[in-house]
């Protein structure tokens, strides 16, 4: 059975549109319960800490936004945005989140009918069946437990959007290629796809890293389901390498934040300890685990604890790597026998599937030591492709177990994951419920005991505070995140001296970490200690320009000091960096009314009472 061109008729447009608001309304439905949910882990100091994304000044003028995150610039912009419009207020970042979602669902869905186009796919006996073999694929996609990683974790916003302007720029590239070979005169030029396509790759390019897989993805939809000579094939990914090129060159250009492949490399590693022998052995078992939380998605966890592995000759290795081996052969031989005529060629869903899991995670699943070895966030741009050769192995048992079969089979497979990623966003509606769960399924790493305690100190429980930073020091001693932590929830029970302990320590294991100096300099204030206060602030100023908890305190010390025109210098940038704190705009005004100022002082204490009662 051949798919039938679009004819344009009412039927046909409506049917997509009809597609698309059920796969937008499974996903509110799914999402629903994550619009309250608080920042949470790296949202603290990408958003709610990092100055940069409290302006758009750092974006449209001054290069701040660039400069200090010079791959990732575009995400962290739509923070700013966000940040522009409702501050503070998780409910908007998690509404863009879910946006992105269903857009990159849509996007699936796209790309799905788009190969049943191809002049390759135009024989199998499912191209009548394309709309709903992509929609279920869509559904799959948007209702997978494995997702909510990406969604409801806000910082991971970075990978939902990049995986939606990768599938943008390739359903644009393949539309294009369509165009190309069909040789008629559309409504919009063909080389406009082109030229989006190239675009948007760029775009994805500069909003992460594993975007630049995108021309790998191009090459294996070519191979896999283009006709035309390899010479063409080759010639039509120019626009998906070029789109990822010019932003690396960029990159290497621009300073010193990128001088070297190296350096992004040792970047990309974010500080971790793990050898890239050890990460490189230990990813095939990883690759397993991915496969099974996209069968079998239990047990999930923000933070795993994951065993490291030192030799490809350990037995789960070994096994894992056979097991590996044993889908690419499968891919391999499906393709030769779709290629030959002998089976349907809607087969190469499969293999397609099956490249695609492995190229997507070739940045962060191979030689680049990242800080986890695992992290379910990961599986958000794999998962596409397999949805999409899941639902198409559904469609090709409809003549072995019936439609009906099937269709039940594939409604209760949505309804399954749906709900299963309800129960999952559940977790995430508070920060300890999902470091509670953390610390319960990986007992016996630090970070989630760590957080945990952070999260204990912020509800006022200090003393089962203490306990979890006590517990994940045991674990890891040289911790200074933790002894920091440990310092606050001392700090806030009036044990000073114990608190100024901790942060020493802490500053002992990382003499530059800007928030333990800041939390000493504090303690010392409170001691009475103001000249070594002063000087913790400037360093915490000079290590972390962006802070401004940090600017604020240097300012309320220089106004001490009687220093009045460095402390309105240092509490005006504290101001710039976070407008919404009304502590920093009474320091302000009081810095104000030292130098004479009485007006300004006037308006600066009216925007803080203002922003204290929530006016």
């Amino acid at each position: 059975m051949s798919y039938p061109p679009d004819s344009g008729n009412v039927r046909s447009q409506a049917l997509p549109v009809a597609h698309f608001v059920l796969i937008a309304a499974v996903a509110c439905v799914i999402y629903a319960g994550t619009f309250q949910a608080p920042f949470v882990f790296d949202d603290r100091t990408s958003i709610v800490e990092n100055g940069v994304v409290h302006s758009l000044d750092g974006f449209l003028h001054e290069g701040a936004g660039y400069r200090n995150h010079p791959r990732r610039v575009l995400g962290y912009l739509t923070f700013a945005l966000n940040y522009q419009v409702g501050g503070l207020h998780p409910v908007g970042y998690h509404a863009v989140n879910l946006l992105i979602h269903i857009i990159a669902a849509i996007l699936v869905y796209t790309l799905c009918r788009i190969i049943f186009r191809e002049p390759s796919m135009r024989e199998s006996r499912l191209g009548g069946h394309a709309p709903l073999i992509a929609l279920s694929a869509s559904l799959l996609f948007v209702a997978h437990p494995v997702q909510t990683e990406a969604v409801a974790y806000i910082t991971q916003r970075l990978t939902s959007m990049a995986t939606m302007l990768y599938l943008l720029s390739l359903v644009l590239w393949a539309k294009w290629g369509l165009l190309q070979d069909a040789a008629r005169q559309t409504a919009v030029p063909r080389w406009v796809y082109a030229a989006v396509s190239f675009s948007v790759a760029s775009a994805a390019m500069l909003t992460k890293e594993i975007s630049v897989t995108l021309p790998l993805a191009g090459l294996l939809y070519s191979a896999l389901f283009l006709s035309v000579p390899w010479r063409v094939r080759l010639l039509r990914l120019l626009p998906l390498l070029l789109g990822v090129l010019i932003p690396v060159v960029g990159w290497h250009l621009s300073g010193p934040s990128a001088d070297s492949v190296e350096e992004m490399l040792d970047q990309a590693r974010g500080g971790t300890a793990v050898s890239r022998w050890e990460y490189l052995v230990t990813q095939p078992r990883v690759l397993v685990t991915y496969l099974r939380l996209l069968v079998f998605p239990v047990a999930q966890n923000l933070d795993y604890d994951y065993p490291l592995y030192h030799s490809p000759l350990a037995l789960p290795v070994f096994c894992s790597l056979v097991f590996l081996l044993s889908l690419v052969f499968l891919a391999l031989w499906l393709v030769r026998r779709a290629k030959a005529g002998r089976i349907d060629s809607a087969f190469l869903f499969i293999p397609f599937g099956i490249g695609w899991f492995f190229l997507t995670l070739l940045v962060e699943s191979t030689v680049i030591p990242l800080d986890d070895v695992i992290a379910e966030h990961r599986l958000y741009l794999p998962s596409a492709g397999a949805a999409m050769a899941v639902a198409v192995s559904a469609g090709l048992l409809v003549a072995r177990v019936g439609a009906k079969v099937v269709v039940a089979g594939s409604i209760a497979a949505v309804l399954l994951l749906g709900t299963a990623t309800w129960r999952r966003n559940e977790v995430w509606q508070s920060p300890l419920a999902l470091w509670s769960d953390a610390a319960a399924k990986s007992p016996a790493k630090a970070r989630p005991r760590y957080n945990l305690g952070t999260v204990l100190t912020g509800l006022g429980r200090y003393d089962e505070a203490i306990g979890e930073f006590r517990e994940a020091l045991k674990r890891k001693p040289e911790y200074p995140e933790a002894w920091h932590n440990l310092g606050t929830a001392f700090a806030a029970k009036g044990e000073t001296d114990e608190a100024i302990a901790s942060y020493r320590q802490a500053l002992r294991l990382a003499p530059d970490l800007p928030q333990a100096h800041n939390s000493l300099g504090t303690a010392l204030m409170q001691k009475g200690e103001t000249e070594e206060a002063g000087g913790h602030f400037i360093q915490a100023v000079r290590s972390a320009p962006m802070y401004p908890d940090a600017r604020n305190n240097l300012g309320a010390f220089y106004g001490m000091e009687g220093k009045t025109d460095a402390a309105i210098a240092e509490l005006e940038e504290a101001v710039r960096l976070q407008p919404d704190n009304p502590r920093f705009r009474f320091n302000l005004s009081e810095a104000y009314e030292q130098k004479g100022w009485g007006a300004r002082a006037a308006e600066e204490r009216q925007k803080g009472e203002r922003l204290r009662n929530g006016s």
